[in-house]
């Protein structure tokens, strides 16, 4: 399995995938990142990305295997994943 994503890992993947920051928009310690209907808030803390905190992102960007979340992590390299 690869690594426990981190929250550039989060970034890289959102913006790989057409995800939109919104500024000013998310609450307390989290970031808003928007693509169409789809709302994924991500921590701003600099460390590991928890495992359920991991699954949470992936399930609100429209439900993201971790396969298909590392291939846009990693510059969409590749086939894309089922």
């Amino acid at each position: 399995m690869p690594r426990q994503p981190n929250r550039a890992d989060v970034v890289r993947a959102l913006i790989a995938a057409g995800f939109a920051f919104t500024p000013g928009r998310g609450r307390g310690s989290h970031d808003k990142w928007q693509l169409g209907r789809h709302t994924v808030m991500v921590p701003r803390h600099r460390s590991d990305v928890r495992p359920g905190t991991f699954a949470s992102i992936r399930r609100q960007s429209g439900g993201w295997s971790v396969a298909k979340f590392w291939w846009y992590a990693d510059g969409m390299r590749g086939p894309e994943p089922d």
